[in-house]
């Protein structure tokens, strides 16, 4: 779970050689983060905050809804608006400056001298006795975040993506409670992206990354939920996006 802040200490104390290939991609992000937060802050969050208190009222008619009312109604909407954000943000970023994460994540592993030799790079993966492994059902925690670990996007996994996300989305409307679950969920997918990179590197089989998910699956879910907090911090975020990135290859180093 501290990785994350790792990576982010990390660049702070190496942002000569680390922080010049952020810059232009952090103005883009920063325009992009603009674009999109300033109509979602000005034409989305009043109405869902008066559509919050409205829906509490009729849920909640006896009390009221007087302690919703105020703070509660604005910060759940503000949530709703920062994860909204979040998704386009996200969407636009991988657009724009997706491949300087895995620059960030290869200098890492440069460091320590782990960046595979180009023998090892064109090996293939011989199938093999230990590829057996235990079959999850798909929704289950593991097998999402296998998923998301995988070195292709399967047809599974481009159906997942958005419905998983629309899905969860209206949990944001439940105060406290839905933004935590939310979160918890989203964990799961970025936990599986967490050493991504390091097993296509690797070419690590489908089987073996399901092994290692299976193996420090709690870790990983933890290091997916801090994550996606700080990528969810407007304008910060993208710049945590590539220190998340950082902490990651600091981890698979210390495995």
């Amino acid at each position: 779970a501290i990785y994350p802040l790792r990576g982010f200490m990390h660049l702070a104390h190496n942002y000569k050689t680390l922080a010049g290939p952020i810059l232009s991609s952090a103005i883009k992000a920063s325009v992009l983060s603009l674009l999109a937060i300033v109509p979602l802050v000005k034409y989305g969050f009043g109405p869902q905050s008066r559509l919050l208190s409205k829906l509490y009222l009729e849920l909640r008619p006896q009390d009221g809804a007087q302690w919703f009312f105020g703070p509660g109604t604005a910060l759940t909407a503000t949530i709703l608006t920062f994860v909204e954000s979040f998704a386009i943000m996200g969407k636009l970023g991988d657009h724009y400056v997706g491949s300087v994460r895995d620059r960030f994540f290869d200098a890492i592993l440069d460091e320590h001298n782990a960046l595979p030799k180009k023998k090892d790079d064109e090996k293939k993966p011989q199938p093999s006795q230990q590829d057996l492994v235990k079959a999850h059902t798909f929704l289950s925690p593991i097998n999402i975040m296998t998923l998301y670990a995988q070195s292709e996007d399967t047809w599974k996994l481009f159906i997942l993506k958005p419905l998983l996300f629309l899905a969860t989305l209206p949990l944001n409307l439940i105060p406290v409670v839905g933004p935590a679950a939310f979160v918890g969920i989203q964990g799961l997918t970025r936990g599986g992206q967490t050493h991504k990179r390091y097993f296509d590197l690797y070419n690590w089989t489908a089987p073996r990354r399901q092994r290692q998910i299976e193996q420090a699956f709690w870790q990983y879910h933890q290091f997916g939920v801090v994550a996606t907090i700080l990528e969810m911090i407007p304008f910060a975020g993208f710049v945590f996006s590539y220190t998340n990135h950082i902490g990651a290859a600091m981890w698979v180093m210390d495995l």
